[in-house]
């Protein structure tokens, strides 16, 4: 399911133009999150009682319905081979001649090979960043998914069911939240450019650790439940948030900026769920609550070339290409090494390559 999370967002944001893909990833993220709870509610609400009905045995019943998501997978990763688009720049003319060789990525080639392929670009810090932020928003989610039906069973004395429903309720503001975060992203980078982007981001985790500081310290029912679901929203609306900034950390990269964040979501529901386990609950929504709002101050330091950061400007352009100038002067030198060429060597074959391409012989 992670694998297929990472190659969506890295699929809808090649798809779609950098003035809609935050609504684009959100709602797919967004939809995808609400089926793996539609899915827990069918299997364990309808499929495992019938089963287990019919064969008298739960573990048996139990094994043989994940027959049934399987098959849907399946059936869905065919049916998304069969009919769809994989990358919109790869067409074919009327005469049915692929075109695909003519249209490539700007971004590849304006990257000097050697830096891609090299491990520098595992030290993105703005990729880290938002690994971390992305830990405090889904990673918090799927950990609240265990926590909160414990939580309410145990503090008011709900069966496992109703308080099933209450998390229930929870997931399902998947359908909604996760898109309206990706969509007013979107506004407001129309606006304000990656600046907006940025402080929108701010926004939904501080108004999440707001609310999930508040649901730690309240002790009735209903209050309780408004804020967790109040949290749920922004929290989801982050998330959306978040893959609405993804496809600009490294463009040439995509896939690899989007499974580094996505990892979050699974790191954060191991460390949040160990919180769960290790303190009271009063004591672990606080350490939730606290953890979220630090993360808000990280966006402080997210700062993508070519765009504004929180507080930082825009890159001047003669420094981002100097920049670009000296990793590919130092790609160069370092082919070159690798064949044992000079330098000198490498400046008269860049010369009569320059000269071929006017058109000019050498030897004049």
């Amino acid at each position: 399911a992670g694998g297929s999370l990472v190659m969506c967002q890295y699929w809808t944001s090649s798809m779609f133009a950098s003035e809609i893909v935050g609504s684009a990833n959100a709602l797919a993220a967004g939809w995808g999150n609400t089926g793996g709870g539609v899915t827990h509610w069918v299997m364990g609400s309808m499929l495992f009682p019938l089963f287990s009905k019919m064969l008298g045995d739960d573990n048996l019943a139990w094994r043989i319905i994940f027959i049934f998501p399987a098959a849907i997978s399946a059936a869905v990763g065919i049916f998304i081979y069969r009919v769809s688009d994989d990358y919109p720049t790869i067409a074919a003319n009327a005469e049915g001649e692929d075109e695909s060789h003519l249209k490539k990525d700007i971004n590849e080639s304006l990257t000097p090979p050697g830096v891609v392929a090299s491990g520098a670009r595992f030290m993105n810090h703005n990729m880290w960043i938002l690994h971390l932020q992305y830990l405090c928003t889904v990673g918090v989610e799927q950990a609240l998914y265990y926590g909160l039906t414990l939580y309410f069973r145990d503090e008011y004395d709900m069966s496992t069911v109703e308080a099933g429903h209450i998390v229930m309720a929870f997931g399902w503001c998947n359908t909604f939240a996760r898109f309206y975060g990706g969509y007013v992203s979107d506004k407001v980078y129309y606006r304000l450019g990656m600046r907006g982007r940025i402080i929108w981001q701010t926004v939904c985790l501080l108004i999440q650790g707001t609310f999930i500081l508040f649901f730690a310290h309240s002790k009735s029912l209903s209050r309780s439940v408004i804020l967790i679901l109040m949290a749920a929203i922004f929290m989801m609306a982050g998330a959306g948030s978040t893959f609405a900034i993804v496809p600009f950390v490294s463009p040439a990269n995509k896939g690899l900026v989007s499974g580094v964040v996505s990892s979050g979501a699974s790191l954060g529901a191991i460390v949040f769920s160990i919180a769960f386990r290790q303190n009271t609950y009063h004591e672990a929504f606080l350490f939730i609550g606290r953890c979220i709002v630090c993360s808000s101050i990280l966006s402080a330091f997210i700062k993508i070339e070519g765009h504004e950061g929180l507080f930082m400007e825009r890159d001047n352009e003669f420094f981002s290409n100097m920049q670009r100038h000296v990793a590919s002067g130092c790609y160069i030198l370092l082919l070159n090494r690798k064949n044992g060429k000079s330098c000198d060597d490498s400046e008269a074959g860049t010369t009569v390559n320059t000269q071929e391409s006017k058109g000019v012989s050498p030897a004049s």
